[in-house]
């Protein structure tokens, strides 16, 4: 582990260009950080306006909003390649998810060495396991997806399409209903969840509005066309109500 660890610090050095350099890296993390800080603390439905501005303007001092434009125009690119809609061979994706999960585990496995070692502070768990976080960040994405668009193109994943696809059918009633309920869940109602939960009891409270999201949504779209939101901007965009009954 410890050849291992010392070339990925050549790595590192070696390719300080492509990535950034490390007052960059260490400016997006901190962007990063700054806006999970806000987030935390104030809610995103409760900023000051200087709290706001101040978080928008160190995601376009750091070069973020860059990072995320690249990201952006990089999909645009997959998709166009064919990548994204699964037109590309089996054997380059699975190629694909075996070479970025190569890369995203050496590079997890070395920080995490390095950073027990010297006892995860600050400094090195910075420099070992935040700033090389963007290399492991896309290949693992392009894994993830090698993996995820296999199962689609072999149909294993078709009852979880069908409910996902029922939710974006409905996508504007979902978002707005969800947005109350959390709102209700978390500050309006007697509970007052908002910053009461451990992680890990958050991923019950996602896996369970996704339960309700799909449940809703496979049954309302049994009986009407389009979901309540949808209907209503539909018939605001042709000035005239839409059939709202399923045929």
């Amino acid at each position: 582990m410890t050849g291992l660890a010392y070339s990925g610090h050549t790595w590192f050095r070696k390719n300080k260009a492509a990535v950034g350099t490390r007052a960059q890296l260490q400016g997006r993390l901190e962007a990063r950080c700054a806006i999970c800080h806000y987030s935390a603390r104030k809610g995103l439905h409760s900023y000051s306006h200087y709290g706001a501005y101040e978080a928008i303007s160190l995601v376009f001092r750091s070069g973020w909003c860059f990072e995320v434009l690249g990201i952006l125009i990089a999909g645009m690119g997959f998709y166009k390649t064919g990548f994204l809609s699964a037109r590309l061979s089996s054997r380059f994706y699975l190629t694909t998810a075996v070479v970025g999960y190569a890369i995203t585990g050496a590079v997890v496995l070395i920080g995490l060495n390095h950073a027990r070692r010297f006892g995860f502070s600050d400094a090195v768990t910075t420099e070992w396991i935040f700033l090389p976080y963007g290399v492991e960040q896309i290949a693992g994405m392009l894994a993830n997806a090698s993996i995820l668009l296999l199962l689609v193109r072999h149909r294993i994943l078709v009852p979880v399409q069908r409910g996902l696809a029922a939710v974006g059918r409905t996508a504007l009633s979902n978002y707005l209903m969800t947005s109350l309920g959390c709102q209700f869940l978390f500050k309006w109602g007697p509970w007052k969840l908002y910053g009461k939960l451990e992680y890990y009891q958050d991923v019950y409270v996602v896996g369970c509005v996704w339960a309700i999201n799909i449940i809703a949504s496979l049954i309302w779209l049994r009986f009407f066309s389009f979901g309540p939101f949808e209907w209503l901007w539909r018939s605001l965009t042709y000035w005239w109500p839409q059939r709202l009954i399923a045929e």
